[in-house]
Parts: structure tokens; C-alpha cells; sequence
């Protein structure tokens, strides 16, 4: 810890504090020794060998250096919270509830039955190396290899399909405790906040790339405060945000012109360490464009065949379409004001869905983005924007609405504090009208995810999240006796039906289905009618087992297998569920000959 300039100096948390409650005093008489709690709990800038100030802040009065010290950990010579809990009882509350969202974890874990897109990636890296994974098959994902390359490290060390669900889990215990121990918001939220929604199931016992969010952003929101005396976490955090999905390079590209508009603004006199600034924006540029270059799609990867320009406009024309369905006659004022209304409506949707129902979640972002306005830091609405344009341009499911959940919480982190510079990490949010509203409409959101976590538990416990962990259990019987299985495409499958197939693979150690290629599925040449054909053809060229995959209400092929003499067996069906609504059954269909 440094030394105070001179004798007696009280330090306070901010320069702010100081000026108000000691104006023009330098330093306390001996006599008048005020007793102080917290001394030097913020990083105050340090005197350089030319006497200038240099570090992060620091606590001018009437232009003179007040003091200062190295940097410490938060409240590191509090005893007690910024919200006068003790200290004890504050770790004591931390330890309870992250005890209980650990011992929530143990109890679903084993009982989660994952499905295809969980074993897609656990297969493209236990298959590949990182040559061909890179070289090749990352391009057919449309997702960055981050998360497939941790994987990757799992395999080579011999770690299970199941292992791989509680090092998930443990990725999610980490995020949870920043955000419990680090995160400026009151003690009672942040001891709720771990069994919300996505971080008790969405994204932590479903084990998908999703995963990495929390911990990553934040990790970056500890660092925020010390981004321009220590750019290069920041800048590594933000490199691997955006390597983690196209969503997080969406928000990482929104991150990033926040920190150039802050740079800007700073002017020549406040722009300091150019050497590290320059090692910073190498780095986030080769970090970023590596995750360009792995989203890049391979010329024939199948999702860019059907997004190319004809099919981009059809697919624009149904969603025209299913507009004007609500107003048919659009040339009217009042039927464009029912389809604008229908698209405000949607967009809505993406933005406040993955907060709470009714839309409530709006409220919080529209509270948050009205403290931007009054403390000019409109610069941070870029990363929200941004990733709600990609949400509205590209598909859009449930399990992507967490991503603006966990994106509002950090950016309400990094942004809450008045004056930034004087900000101590780990600072709790000063009370204020507009903060009290904020916190309100925080805790409603809070309420409707504790009951979708409830749910969720619930029907994970009790009823089959995906069909593949059962089908596994029938297929080895069929193994076991020697029989021959094969697996054959319904003709009217939208493409979730063949790809389906992957969960099941997990589940052995060599390939259980004599007709497929890989372990994984390749969206790549004739992954849609070429390789359904094939398939198709195996069922009437040789007697086998075969495994039907059945996506939704899909009995197409039923009375063709039962035309060349095979007969309907077991069928086993998963539902994966939601809080506003459950998905389109999966079924596994065994037709005996």
C-alpha cells in the first residue's frame, strides 16, 4: 500500500466524496484525527519522477495531490459493505446462495437429456483434429471454433459426453461468482440473479456455446473500469467474446466502438500509453478476424445455398408475406399501420423476451437507455443495436433472447456509477431515482425468471428434454443382438429430422449406424436431397433395423417401410421446453423387417 504525502491525509473513495465533506483541507490536525473505515480502497494516481500524476485517479484540492496508494482489491480494508452489511455476513449470504445454485446444478445435471446441437459439437471436436476442424469443417457451423476447441482439450484428456456437462456447469459457477462478488448491485439481487432463467438452465445445463457468455462478459465488466491504465484484458476479453458465437462478434464489434469513441473523446492530452493502445488494437484486430474468417462459409456449405440471392428474396418474401397475412390489403393507411405495428411487435419481441413477459422487459431498457441520455453515455446503446439488428435479420430462437438478458446486466454494470474515473471496482450503484426505478423494473424481471427457472427444473426432471439418451438405450439392444441398423430420412423433412441423428452418437464409442458417414452432421453438399435419396434407398436394398428420426407430426416414410415389409417398433419422443412455449416433439422411430 503507498504512503500518504503528508502526515495524517485522509484519503476518500473519490475525489467527488472529498470535496464535499473536506473542502480546502489538505490534511487533518493530529488533534481532529478523524476515525476512518475505509482508507484507500480506490487506485489513486501515483506521482512520476517529473511530478506529474500518472496511474488511474486521483483526489485533487485546490490543485494540489491529496495522496495516494497502489491498487487493492475491492474493499480491502472495508469491514464493512458499501450498503452497511458486514462484510462476514455479506460472504456468509454469497456462500448460501452460490452453494444452492451449485447443489441445484448436481440435482438436474444427471437428469438433462441433451439434444443434437449439444452433441454436434462435442462430436465435430472428439472426431477432427484442429487442423481439419479449422481447415474445413468450422466453416460448414456458421459459429466461430472457440467453444468446439475447449472441447477439443476435453477429449484429448479423455473427459466424457457427460463431463462435458459439468465442465459447462463450472464455466457457469465462475460467471456466477463475479457476478455475486463483483457486480456493483444490491446484496438481496445479486443473491438471486445466479437462479434466473439462463444462468440456472438455458445456459448452463444446456451445454452449448452459449455458455461462455456470462463468464466472459462478466469478467470484461470487472476490468471496464481499468481499460485505459490496462487495456490488454479488456481487449482479450472482447477477442474471445467474439469467438464465441456470431452473436458475441456482433457485440464484440459494438464493444470496440465504444472504447474508439472514448479514445476520441479523450482528446491528444488524455491520450496515454500508445504503446499499449497499439498492442491492444493489434491484438483485437487479429482476435476478431480470426472469427471472421472461421464464421466465413464454405462455398458449398448448405445454409449459404439457400441464402443466396433468389433464396434470400424468398425467404424476404415470406416473411413479407406473413405480414401483409395480418393486414391483406397493405396499400391502405390502416393496414400499413396494422403491418408496421406487427413488425414493431416482433422487434419487441427480440429485444424484451429473454427479460420478462408482456414486454415488461422494455421498461428496463428503456430506464437504462434513459440514464445513457442523461449522463451522456449514449455511446453504449451501439452493442445493443447492433446485435438486435443481427437478431432481426437472422434467425431467431428463445435460447437467443438470453444473450440481451446478460447483455443488460452488463452494460447496467459498467455504466451505472455517476463519474466512471472515480468508480472502485466492485463500487455498489448510488441510489437515485431513476437507479431506484431501474432496480425496480430489474427485480420484476427477476420474479418472472425464477418462475420460468422453476418450470424449466421441473419438467427437465420429469419428462424427456430430447428422445436421444432413450433411443441410445434401444439401439444397443439391437447392437447387442447383432442386428444391422440403418437410418432413413422422412421425404418431407424440413431438415431437423436427418440432422437430429447426432444426439444418439454421443452415446458410443464407434459408429452405431452402419449408413452414416461421420458422427456429425456436415451442412455441406447434398445435405439435404442428395443424401435423404441415399438413405432412402438403403431401406429397400437390404434388411436392417431402421431408425427413423421424426421432427414435429413428419409419418411420411411410415407406410413406404411398411410397403417393403417392415413393421412400426418402438418410437421414444423428447420435447425440448421453453418458458413461453414447448418445441416440436422429436421422436426415434425403430421399424423392424
Amino acid at each position: 500500500m503507498g504512503k500518504c504525502i503528508q502526515g495524517g491525509i485522509v484519503v476518500y473513495r473519490s475525489p467527488s466524496v472529498a470535496r464535499a465533506e473536506c473542502p480546502g483541507i489538505e490534511h487533518w490536525p493530529d488533534a481532529q484525527q478523524p476515525k476512518v473505515d475505509i482508507f484507500a480502497v480506490i487506485c489513486l494516481r501515483e506521482i512520476s519522477s517529473k511530478g506529474r500524476a500518472r496511474g488511474t485517479n486521483y483526489a485533487p484540492l485546490n490543485g494540489r495531490l491529496m495522496g495516494y496508494a497502489s491498487f487493492l482489491p475491492r474493499r480491502a480494508t472495508m469491514n464493512q459493505t458499501a450498503g452497511g452489511v458486514p462484510m462476514a455476513a455479506e460472504k456468509a449470504a454469497i456462500v448460501v446462495s452460490l452453494s444452492l445454485y451449485t447443489a441445484l446444478l448436481v440435482y438436474i445435471i444427471p437428469r438433462h437429456e441433451p439434444w443434437s446441437d449439444e452433441a454436434q459439437s462435442w462430436e465435430l471436436a472428439k472426431s477432427l483434429s484442429l487442423k481439419e476442424l479449422f481447415g474445413t469443417y468450422i466453416h460448414y457451423e456458421a459459429s466461430p471454433g472457440l467453444w468446439h476447441s475447449l472441447l477439443w482439450l476435453l477429449a484429448k484428456a479423455h473427459v466424457s459426453y457427460s463431463g462435458m456437462h459439468w465442465f459447462t456447469a463450472a464455466i457457469a459457477l465462475a460467471a456466477m461468482v463475479l457476478l455475486t462478488t463483483r457486480a456493483p448491485f444490491p446484496l438481496g439481487l445479486r443473491l438471486l440473479l445466479p437462479f434466473t432463467y439462463f444462468f440456472a438452465f438455458q445456459y448452463t445445463v444446456v451445454a452449448r456455446n452459449y455458455a461462455l457468455y456470462p463468464v466472459l462478459l462478466f469478467a470484461l465488466a470487472w476490468q471496464w473500469p481499468q481499460r485505459r491504465q490496462r487495456p490488454l484484458p479488456v481487449v482479450l476479453l472482447i477477442g474471445l467474446l467474439g469467438n464465441v458465437s456470431a452473436h458475441g462478434l456482433v457485440v464484440s464489434i459494438g464493444l470496440v466502438l465504444v472504447l474508439a469513441i472514448e479514445h476520441y473523446r479523450r482528446g491528444r492530452e488524455g491520450r496515454t500509453q500508445n504503446r499499449q493502445v497499439l498492442v491492444s488494437a493489434l491484438l483485437l484486430v487479429a482476435m476478431l478476424g480470426f472469427a471472421v474468417w472461421s464464421i466465413f462459409p464454405a462455398a458449398d456449405a448448405g445454409w449459404v445455398l439457400i441464402a443466396n440471392w433468389h433464396g434470400t428474396q424468398t425467404r424476404l418474401a415470406a416473411r413479407v408475406g406473413s405480414l401483409q397475412s395480418v393486414a391483406p390489403t397493405a396499400n391502405v393507411p390502416v393496414s400499413r399501420l396494422r403491418v408496421a405495428g406487427a413488425i414493431l411487435k416482433r422487434a419487441a419481441r427480440t429485444l424484451d423476451s429473454g427479460l420478462a413477459d408482456f414486454h415488461l422487459g422494455l421498461i428496463a431498457w428503456g430506464l437504462l437507455f434513459w440514464s445513457w441520455i442523461k449522463e451522456q453515455r449514449l455511446q453504449y446503446c451501439l452493442p445493443v443495436l447492433l446485435l438486435w439488428g443481427f437478431c432481426g435479420v437472422f434467425p431467431f430462437q428463445f435460447y437467443h433472447a438470453g444473450l440481451f438478458w446478460i447483455l443488460f446486466l452488463f452494460l447496467w454494470w459498467v455504466s451505472s456509477p455517476e463519474n466512471e474515473e472515480e468508480r472502485i471496482p466492485g463500487e455498489r450503484i448510488k441510489s437515485g431515482r431513476l437507479q431506484i426505478a431501474l432496480l425496480t423494473s430489474v427485480i420484476v424481471c427477476v420474479v418472472f425468471q425464477l418462475v420460468w427457472t422453476a418450470k424449466a427444473i421441473r419438467y427437465d426432471a420429469a419428462m424427456p428434454y430430447s428422445p436421444h439418451r432413450d433411443a441410445a438405450g434401444i439401439l444397443k439392444t439391437y447392437l447387442d443382438r447383432g442386428e444391422i441398423v440403418d437410418v432413413a430420412i422422412p421425404a418431407e423433412s424440413s431438415g431437423g429430422g436427418q440432422y437430429a441423428i447426432t444426439g444418439i452418437e454421443p452415446y458410443f464409442e464407434s459408429e452405431p449406424i452402419s449408413n452414416m458417414p461421420f458422427r456429425f452432421w456436415i451442412w455441406g453438399p447434398g445435405w439435404d436431397g442428395g443424401m435423404r435419396t441415399k438413405y432412402l434407398q438403403d431401406s429397400a436394398n437390404r434388411a436392417a433395423v431402421i431408425v427413423v428420426v421424426e421432427s414435429g407430426d413428419v409419418r411420411s416414410i411410415e407406410k413406404r417401410l411398411e410397403g417393403i415389409g417392415y413393421r412400426r417398433g418402438r418410437t421414444v419422443c423428447g420435447q425440448m421446453f421453453y418458458p413461453q412455449y414447448l418445441n416440436l416433439p422429436t421422436c426415434y422411430a425403430f421399424y423392424e423387417p
